[in-house]
């Protein structure tokens, strides 16, 4: 049964209409991090964007809004499969000392945050919440949108430069 509570804990509701942050980063990698764009008089080629990406890059990029919607879906879609340790005293038995993936989504009320860990096996994936230590099991393939290049999410408009203008 797929479910987003196990008690005593429920995985946090974000609203995916007002969401206004995202942020994950993989196991030895920059996280890649995108902020609302409260500024939208910066607009880049006339394209007023609603989101800026503001790591791992040193400037800020305009973000594929449709890219990043998918990944965001995925955040706040995860689903608990089971419960596989109510009160673990070793979080390194499943890889949530040193996370695979961290992911934080913010609304204006809510953050959720998801620290996930080794694969339990070829489907599914450890996981707990920041503010517990409750350890769940979710599929794997609810994370498949994180395997994305963050140039992949910024928008591909940003900073391309036309070969033509370009000296030999």
């Amino acid at each position: 049964g797929v479910q987003t509570c196990a008690l005593p804990i429920c995985i946090p509701t974000i609203d995916s209409q007002n969401v206004i942050y995202l942020k994950f980063t993989h196991k030895g990698q920059k996280p890649v991090e995108f902020k609302i764009n409260d500024n939208k008089s910066q607009n880049y080629t006339n394209n007023v964007m609603s989101w800026i990406m503001t790591s791992p890059y040193s400037m800020m990029y305009g973000v594929n809004d449709q890219n990043l919607g998918n990944t965001i879906n995925a955040a706040i879609s995860v689903k608990i499969d089971g419960v596989a340790d109510p009160n673990p005293s070793d979080l390194s038995k499943y890889g949530l000392d040193k996370p695979s993936l961290d992911v934080e989504v913010k609304d204006p009320k809510v953050t959720l945050h998801l620290i996930f860990g080794n694969d339990k096996n070829a489907d599914d994936i450890y996981f707990k919440l920041g503010s517990s230590n409750v350890v769940y099991t979710c599929s794997k393939s609810s994370l498949d949108a994180f395997n994305v290049k963050p140039f992949e999410l910024s928008g591909k408009y940003a900073d391309l430069i036309n070969i033509d203008d370009v000296d030999s």
